[in-house]
């Protein structure tokens, strides 16, 4: 009722917590609700409501509204998140990010530059150095890169780059959470043209973009001058419970599990690490900081997952391609060099039609080819025996790499897309390791069949086929 009556953020999210405290006690610094089912919002896929911040130094006063959500004044936040968006640890590590940032007065510190972007009051601008994950001009997985100049009388040029994975917290933002002093906050250069890319929104410009126009010089003397030095809590531990609403009636166990996994996989240490490179929060802060999703009662005992849940590294199930059935689960990480044999049965109802199996590897992390291509796609083939298939793939190259089919070609000319989820298989290399997760990643138009050597390129949309059929007469 009040969200039809009031604005895009006008959800009854306090009927939500109150209702919640009566079961459960006031002990978290915030509470995620997620919708079960899909939700009309406008603007957004989620956004975090500040309810109490007793931190000097942000931009922003110190308040406390814990009474309207029900809480005696434990809870610093709640997040709202439309259905699936809740899975995806880039959306999830934004929201809690708005904790602290980004409430700056850039136009302030940076003596006039005119704010661009999504929501510039609340997101981090266009800078140089390192990756913002709330960003007003760039998303996460992009980042300034210095391309030359800045000595001897030289003016500095800069590019855009993919952000190495994993995707951390921008030093202005750990400073903020109390995770790192003052001293530690780089001096940065913040560009006059903050509109260059989008003058509304964030973006992800192609890699190699030149950055352009003049800069400003901000050191943190001149942020502390605005806004006086950080004072309050050190937040390096972080408690959030998630409330998934449905309509009617309770969600099943199987869909608890499904809402269960990502909660907990949000807390996870390693191993979550996404095909674009977002990993977890702890990651995320560069381990320092901790996020613990468990749910206590009023007992003080926690409600666990028997058998605990397995959140990092997470094989590709065996029945995880449509219309295939793999002899094994593969691995969600391995080591640089690995090959593994991609091996299955072929149980499409017209089985009988398949004249050839594909599969994709997607390679992101690895050095830019001559032309400056990141993204190297590698396509293996075989033509089945009876309806069984077999071939070897080889993880060369330490960094992320996706498993997926791109298509399904029909006799009659008909083409079907598979459904859309590309499965991440990520590489361990130096003790590092990354789990698998859902991402489409479309097919591109050049590829490798067997005896022709892999290339590189970007990807685009293609009707081939995760396998194809012969043609009936």
């Amino acid at each position: 009722n009040e969200r039809v009556a009031g604005d895009d953020y006008a959800f009854e999210l306090q009927e939500v917590t109150k209702a919640f405290y009566d079961v459960f006690p006031d002990v978290y610094d915030s509470i995620a609700i997620v919708t079960a089912e899909q939700h009309p919002s406008a603007k957004f896929e989620a956004y975090h409501w500040n309810v109490r911040n007793p931190i000097k130094g942000l931009g922003r006063d110190e308040f406390d509204y814990t009474d309207y959500f029900g809480s005696n004044g434990a809870l610093r936040s709640v997040e709202f998140y439309r259905d699936a968006r809740f899975t995806a640890v880039w959306t999830s590590n934004h929201e809690i990010g708005h904790q602290w940032a980004d409430y700056w007065d850039w136009s302030e510190i940076t003596d006039g530059i005119e704010r661009a972007g999504w929501a510039p009051s609340g997101h981090t601008p266009l800078l140089f150095p390192g990756e913002v994950l709330l960003g007003a001009v760039l998303m996460p997985i992009r980042r300034v890169a210095h391309a030359g100049g800045g000595d001897e009388g030289k003016a500095a040029s800069y590019v855009i780059e993919r952000t190495p994975a994993p995707s951390l917290y921008h030093p202005t933002t750990l400073y903020r959470m109390g995770l790192i002093g003052p001293e530690e906050v780089p001096q940065m250069v913040v560009f006059e043209n903050q509109g260059q890319f989008s003058e509304d929104s964030s973006s992800a410009p192609d890699v190699g973009t030149v950055v352009e126009g003049n800069t400003r010089a901000v050191h943190i003397s001149d942020i502390l001058a605005q806004h006086g030095m950080r004072s309050g809590p050190m937040d390096d531990s972080w408690r959030r419970v998630t409330i998934v609403v449905s309509r009617n009636e309770l969600l099943s166990p199987e869909e608890m599990d499904y809402w269960n996994f990502f909660a907990a996989r949000h807390e996870a240490r390693s191993g979550a690490t996404t095909f674009g490179g977002m990993p977890a929060f702890y990651e995320a802060t560069g381990g320092r900081a901790t996020l613990d999703t468990t749910v206590e009662k009023f007992s003080g005992s926690r409600i666990v997952n028997d058998p605990p849940l397995q959140v990092s590294d997470v094989p590709i199930d065996r029945g995880e391609f449509r219309g295939v059935q793999l002899d094994e689960a593969i691995p969600g990480a391995m080591t640089a060099g690995e090959s593994i044999t991609f091996a299955g049965t072929v149980t499409s109802s017209d089985a009988a039609d398949v004249v050839e199996v594909c599969v994709e590897q997607v390679h992101v992390g690895g050095p830019p080819d001559e032309e400056g291509n990141d993204i190297r796609i590698v396509t293996a083939c075989d033509e089945p025996a009876g309806n069984r298939f077999s071939m070897s793939l080889t993880f060369d190259q330490a960094g992320r790499y996706g498993l997926h089919p791109g298509g399904l070609d029909r006799p009659d000319g008909r083409h079907e897309r598979p459904r859309q989820d590309a499965i991440e298989l990520h590489d361990r290399h130096n003790g590092s390791m990354n789990q698998p997760c859902p991402q489409l990643t479309r097919r591109p138009a050049a590829q490798t069949r067997r005896g022709r050597s892999p290339r590189s390129g970007a990807a685009r949309a293609s009707s081939a086929g995760w396998y194809r059929r012969r043609r009936r007469c």
